[in-house]
């Protein structure tokens, strides 16, 4: 009888092993089931991070040349894109028929390992950006400059500040001059071409767009972290250090200054480093040449002009070098780039623009 016992709990013990083992070998391959499938997961997801990041750097490379070249925008794109290990034939760029905004997506095929065990070889993964134009709310580096708000024109020659005793647009601002019994600053057609003088056209006839804050006793300058000519020449060659924005009240900057104005000017064109030197035809947005100028409520009234409202930002190409005294005048080309800054979709845009990620 207790030889029956014993060798009963033997076999059952022996049985119990024997369970044991197949218990952990199913364990065993459950786990290593599950190591491989965070294995290839991983893989997956570090593949997607890489191309979203080639992605992203390409539709933000490509947004920069919008809305004036969209051509190059798209070939940006597909340039950073491969340049960061995208394939090239998997892109899908598109811009938009405003030329506001650029999206770029991919694809990417990835090999597996582990998932092979059960019959998964590959997995895809896929991603998708999109960059936005968006007018400028805020910005540095700010010349010490301004026009009066208006719809301006591409590669048009404006006038960005007057000479001393220069009377080439006092004559359109507040008198008569057709005699039609309109005063000239009040949305009058003074020259009779079918467009009001509010709107900057070329008045005098001179090839050279029209300035509507004349006649203020006011040259146009900006007096930005302090007066005096040695701080407006420094914010002229280099831009105005600090953060301007939409609605800031700031004030203008008294006196012709031609000297300040000269060698400001004088030291933007003579650092661009590029061959030939940029014009308004062929221009890096990054020059010196360019500069980013607020954009003004016309002020109200005749008198001299103590402060004004900025509502806007737009960029102008320098296009000669001053003269002094009556012909201490800048005039730049208006052009339409972009600039680190702050955007709103909803502000009024004048050109000069930032960029957005906006997926």
């Amino acid at each position: 009888m207790k030889n029956n016992l014993v060798g009963l709990l033997l076999k059952l013990k022996k049985e119990e092993r024997g369970s044991t083992i197949v218990l952990v070998a199913i364990g065993m391959v459950v786990f290593l089931a599950f190591t491989a499938l965070v294995a290839d997961v991983g893989l997956l997801y570090l593949n997607r991070a890489r191309l979203a990041n080639a992605i992203d750097a390409a539709t933000l490379a490509g947004v920069q040349e919008l809305p004036r070249n969209p051509v190059q925008a798209r070939l940006l794109a597909s340039d950073y894109a491969a340049r960061n290990g995208a394939d090239p034939d998997q892109l899908n760029i598109t811009i938009s028929s405003d030329n506001q905004s650029i999206r770029v997506e991919s694809a990417k095929t990835v090999n597996l390992f582990f998932a092979k065990a059960i019959g998964i070889s590959t997995g895809e993964v896929a991603v998708g950006a999109e960059a936005k134009v968006g007018p400028i709310t805020s910005a540095m580096g700010i010349a010490p400059l301004s026009v009066v708000e208006q719809q301006f024109q591409s590669d048009k020659l404006y006038f960005l500040k007057d000479g001393a005793g220069n009377n080439y647009q006092k004559s359109n601002t507040y008198e008569d001059n057709d005699l039609d019994g309109i005063l000239n600053n009040q949305d009058d057609d003074d020259d009779n071409d079918g467009i009001r003088d509010d709107l900057d056209d070329d008045d005098d006839n001179d090839g050279i767009m029209d300035r509507d804050d004349s006649g203020h006793g006011w040259f146009g300058p900006l007096s930005l972290g302090g007066n005096g000519e040695s701080r407006y020449r420094d914010n002229l060659q280099t831009g105005y250090q600090n953060e301007l924005k939409i609605g800031m009240v700031v004030d203008t900057e008294t006196g012709n200054m031609s000297g300040g104005t000269r060698y400001g000017i004088e030291y933007r064109i003579n650092r661009c480093p590029h061959t030939p030197r940029c014009t308004v035809d062929t221009y890096h947005r990054d020059c010196p040449m360019v500069m980013y100028i607020p954009v003004i409520r016309a002020p109200s009234g005749p008198g001299q002009v103590s402060q004004v409202e900025i509502v806007g930002f737009a960029a102008f190409l320098v296009a000669e070098v001053p003269g002094t005294g009556a012909n201490s005048v800048i005039k730049g080309y208006f052009i339409n780039t972009v600039m680190p800054g702050e955007i709103d979709f909803t502000q009024t845009s004048y050109g000069l623009s930032g960029v957005k990620l906006i997926h």
